[in-house]
């Protein structure tokens, strides 16, 4: 046989493994779960190793297609984190400086002495002020899960286990988390914060007695805080069920719970959203009963650094190791931005 006839042949076996290719890749596109065949080599490399006779390696892949449900699907668990954070919404967070060490440093306003006044006269000595500086610090405590898989559960299981289990850490990695905040807040000591004393929430007076302790809140934060302003309500799950049952005498409620906007002192709804004379009410659960605080945003102090995920594989009962984990700190830049109401 002629050398121009082998090269023939050989060409005409390397076109019926392609269009048997093509065959294959037709129907992969055909399934609803697309995949794409792809190997470590270029087109024309493998072709040139396939016309010398070479074996080429191949792998399937999952599509961009599939990609791209993966991504969408793995954003969820980030907003479901933090709708389960309410108190972080309210106070905010800062990232965790890269030179802090094992604790936070932090300056806070110590006491605040004198006023200004007029000059009595000219050449009078005018009124003396001091302000003190005092630091603080604030441990960064680590927060974290981990769980163990077979590597044949994750290869041939038919459920998400993976993604279904990262899911569980992140949402019990935010418990955690807001635990730590809840315990900041309710860890201020009376003599650091301000105590808003007031009568009972019902009768024809509920409306009024509603308002009056938001409004002695605010008050006691603007006149005792270093320049803070109240801007949030935070209570515990039974007041905010207060809030939605609360009526007047004629059995009307007292707060705007079917959005018909007709005698009503704000707006409360079953989804945890409310607001008494225009500041916006956040439930926060596992508060004790009866938690009513008017706050400012500013009064705490929170430093985050998560989600954060390491992995590991044991090759010697071929298992694999997920954790999950975060670090926290949290410090009471101003208690008397804090205003605790309790009922008489």
């Amino acid at each position: 046989m002629s050398d121009i006839e082998t090269l023939s042949s050989e060409f005409t076996e390397v076109r019926d493994s392609l269009e048997e290719a093509n065959r294959k890749i037709a129907v992969l596109e055909s399934r609803e779960t697309e995949t794409e065949v792809r190997s470590e080599l270029t087109v024309s490399e493998a072709l040139v190793r396939a016309f010398n006779g070479e074996k080429v390696e191949t792998r399937a892949i999952q599509s961009t297609a599939d990609n791209a449900k993966q991504n969408i699907w793995a954003n969820k668990p980030l907003g479901f984190v933090e709708q389960r954070r309410p108190l972080k919404a309210v106070f905010g967070s800062s990232p965790i400086p890269g030179d802090s060490g094992t604790s936070i440093e932090y300056a806070r306003v110590g006491t605040r002495t004198g006023s200004v006044a007029k000059q009595a006269a000219e050449g009078d000595a005018l009124t003396y002020n001091k302000v003190t500086i005092v630091s603080d610090s604030a441990p960064i405590e680590t927060f974290g899960g981990y769980a163990e898989f077979s590597v044949q559960a994750l290869r041939f299981g038919k459920a998400p286990l993976l993604e279904t289990t990262v899911r569980h850490l992140e949402v019990e990695y935010a418990k955690a988390a807001e635990t730590k905040v809840r315990n900041a807040l309710t860890g201020i000591i009376n003599a650091n914060l301000n105590v808003v004393t007031r009568g009972a929430v019902t009768g024809a007076a509920a409306g009024s007695a509603w308002i009056g302790a938001v409004e002695d809140g605010l008050a006691m934060i603007e006149d005792n805080s270093r320049g803070l302003a109240g801007n949030a309500i935070v209570v515990s799950r039974d007041i905010h069920k207060l809030l939605l049952t609360t009526t007047d005498t004629s059995g009307r409620p007292l707060f705007e719970v079917n959005r018909d906007g007709s005698n009503t002192f704000g707006s409360v709804a079953v989804n945890a959203g409310a607001n008494v004379a225009g500041l916006p009410v956040v439930s926060v659960p596992q508060l004790a009963a009866n938690t009513f605080y008017v706050v400012s945003s500013d009064a705490l102090c929170i430093w985050e650094e998560g989600i954060l995920e390491l992995t590991d594989k044991n090759i010697v009962n071929l298992t694999e190791l997920r954790s999950l984990y975060g670090y926290i700190a949290t410090g009471v830049f101003d208690g008397k931005g804090v205003a605790k109401v309790t009922w008489a």
